[in-house]
C-alpha cells in the first residue's frame, strides 16, 4: 500500500513525491515544476543542445556616464526591464570596451544574481543604432538558428513556465543566483519551427499592443508637467545642444563660495518661480527627513517599501508589505501621508517617488535611498509638492547637483535647503491637484488594460506550446 496524506491536509501546501524524483535537488519547488513539464505538448529537451557557442559572462567594466547616444551602451542588468526590453534612458558606457562583450544580432542575455535573477534580453540590432556590450552580471548564450529559433527561447522566457523554473532553480539562501551551468540545463520544450514562428509572431503582436497603450498612458502622464507648469504660469525656455559653447559659462565668486564648489551645480539655475503665486521657501513648508517615534512596539506590523515598490511611471507605491516594526532598524522611516522621493541615480532622474498610502498601522520604513518631505503647515497639500517633484526640470536640475562616488550619486538634502516653490491657495492646490489625479486614473486604466491583454496573449502562447501541463 502507498503511503497517502492524512485527511483534511492542505494538498495545496503538503504533498507526496516519490524518491526519484529528488535525485538531484531535495527542493519541493523543483519537484513541482518537473511535473508540469511532463505533460508539455512538444518534446522536452535541455537547452545547452541547441547552443552555437559556449555560454559567456560579462565584462567586469566600471561604468561610466554616457552622453549622447552615439556611445557605445554598456549593457546591465537595471538597463532590461521585465519585459526583456531595453530602458530608454542613455545609461552608461565604459573607459575599456573589449571586443568578445560586443552583442550581436539574436545573442541572449541572461542575469544571473540579485532580485532580478532570470531577466532576459534578445539583442535586435533594428532597435538600436549605437554598438552594445554587456556586463558581468549577465551571461550571453548563442544558438544555432537552424535548429531554434532564439526568439522563440526569448518568448518562453516571457511564460508563467519559466517563471516557475526561475523560482524553483535559484538558491534560496543568500544572494539569489542562477549559473551558466544551470541555464544551460534548463528544460525547454522545442516546437516544430512552423509552431515557433507562430509563437514569435503572436509574442510579438501583443508586445505591439502593449507599447501602443503604454505610449498612451504615459502620454497621459507626459501631459501633467505641461498642465502644472501652465497652471502656475511658468513657461520654460527650451534645452539648448549639449554643446561645449552651451556648456561655458560665468558666475560671480560670491555664487560659488559658501557652499558646492562644481561646476554642474551652478551651471544652470532652477527658477520656479510663476508670475501668478508667491514663492516660498520649501523648508518653511514640510519637514526634510523628519524623526519621530511612533507609539508601536517591536511585534507590531508596518508596512514596508522598497525602491522597487515605487512606480517611476505612475508615482504610486506599486505593493507593499508588512513586516514587524522592530525590523525597521536603520531603514528610512516613514508615515501615512509623507512623500517619498528617490534620492540615488537612476532612480532620482526616473521619478521614483510616491505618497505612502494605506500603510499597515499608518507607518513604514524602506529603503536608505528615499528623502522623507512631511508638510508641517495645512497650507500645503502633499500632492500638489509631488506634482512638483515630479516636474522633469526639477529632476533635470537635481541631476546637476549630485554627490557621491559614480554610480552611487544621490541628491542630498542641502539641495531643498535652498529651494523656493511657488505657492497658490489650498483651494486652488486642491483644483489643481483633483485635474492631475484625473489625468492619473485615466492613464492607469491604459496601463492596466495593456497588462491584461499582454497577460492574456502569455497564456493563450503557453497553451499553445505546452499544452495542459499537469
Amino acid at each position: 500500500m502507498s503511503f497517502q496524506l492524512s485527511p483534511g491536509v492542505d494538498e495545496k501546501k503538503v504533498f507526496v513525491a516519490k524518491f526519484s524524483e529528488l535525485s538531484d535537488r531535495y527542493d519541493p519547488d523543483m519537484v513541482l515544476f518537473r511535473r508540469k513539464i511532463h505533460g508539455f505538448r512538444h518534446p522536452v529537451e535541455r537547452m545547452h543542445k541547441f547552443f552555437s557557442t559556449s555560454p559567456q559572462y560579462g565584462a567586469n567594466e566600471k561604468g561610466v556616464e554616457r552622453e549622447t547616444s552615439e556611445e557605445p551602451r554598456y549593457v546591465r542588468i537595471t538597463d532590461i526591464n521585465e519585459y526583456g526590453l531595453l530602458s530608454e534612458e542613455l545609461g552608461a558606457t565604459a573607459e575599456t570596451i573589449e571586443p568578445q562583450y560586443l552583442l550581436q544580432e539574436n545573442d541572449l542575455l541572461f542575469a544571473r544574481s540579485g532580485n532580478t535573477v532570470g531577466k532576459s534580453y534578445i539583442h535586435k540590432t533594428a532597435n538600436v543604432d549605437y554598438p552594445c556590450f554587456f556586463a558581468g552580471y549577465l551571461i550571453r548564450l548563442r544558438f544555432n538558428e537552424k535548429r531554434v529559433l532564439p526568439d522563440y527561447i526569448f518568448a518562453l522566457t516571457q511564460l508563467p513556465y519559466y517563471k516557475s523554473w526561475v523560482k524553483a532553480i535559484q538558491r534560496a539562501s543568500g544572494q539569489p543566483n542562477i549559473n551558466a551551468q544551470e541555464y544551460s540545463n534548463l528544460d525547454v520544450c522545442i516546437a516544430p519551427m512552423p509552431v515557433q514562428v507562430q509563437v514569435v509572431k503572436r509574442l510579438d503582436e501583443a508586445y505591439a499592443a502593449k507599447a501602443k497603450k503604454d505610449a498612451q498612458a504615459k502620454a497621459q502622464l507626459a501631459g501633467i508637467d505641461a498642465l502644472l507648469l501652465a497652471e502656475l504660469g511658468i513657461t520654460t525656455a527650451p534645452a539648448l545642444p549639449n554643446t561645449i559653447q552651451n556648456r561655458i559659462f560665468i558666475r560671480q565668486f560670491s555664487e560659488v563660495t559658501g557652499g558646492r564648489f562644481a561646476a554642474p551645480a551652478h551651471w544652470k539655475k532652477l527658477n520656479l518661480s510663476s508670475p501668478i503665486y508667491p514663492s516660498v521657501k520649501l523648508v518653511d513648508l514640510v519637514d526634510i527627513n523628519p524623526t519621530f517615534s511612533p507609539n508601536l512596539q517591536d511585534e507590531d506590523e508596518v508596512s514596508f517599501v522598497p525602491m522597487e515598490a515605487v512606480s517611476e511611471i505612475s508615482g504610486q507605491i506599486a505593493s507593499h508589505y508588512a513586516r514587524l516594526f522592530g525590523g525597521a532598524g536603520t531603514y528610512t522611516q516613514f508615515q501615512e501621508g509623507d512623500l517619498l522621493w528617490a534620492k540615488i541615480t537612476p532612480c532620482m532622474e526616473n521619478g521614483k517617488s510616491a505618497i505612502a498610502t494605506n500603510l499597515v498601522n499608518d507607518f513604514g520604513f524602506g529603503s536608505t535611498e528615499f528623502h522623507v518631505f512631511r508638510p508641517k503647515t495645512d497650507a500645503i497639500d502633499v500632492r500638489f509638492l509631488h506634482a512638483l517633484f515630479r516636474l522633469q526640470i526639477l529632476r533635470d536640475h537635481a541631476r546637476l547637483n549630485f554627490g557621491g562616488s559614480a554610480g552611487h550619486q544621490r541628491v542630498d538634502k542641502d539641495y531643498f535647503l535652498k529651494l523656493s516653490i511657488p505657492l497658490p491657495e489650498i483651494e486652488e492646490q486642491r483644483r489643481i491637484c483633483n485635474a492631475i489625479d484625473k489625468a492619473k486614473i485615466e492613464a492607469t486604466k491604459l496601463f492596466a488594460a495593456a497588462q491584461s491583454e499582454l497577460e492574456g496573449a502569455r497564456a493563450e502562447i503557453e497553451a499553445m506550446i505546452l499544452g495542459n501541463p499537469i
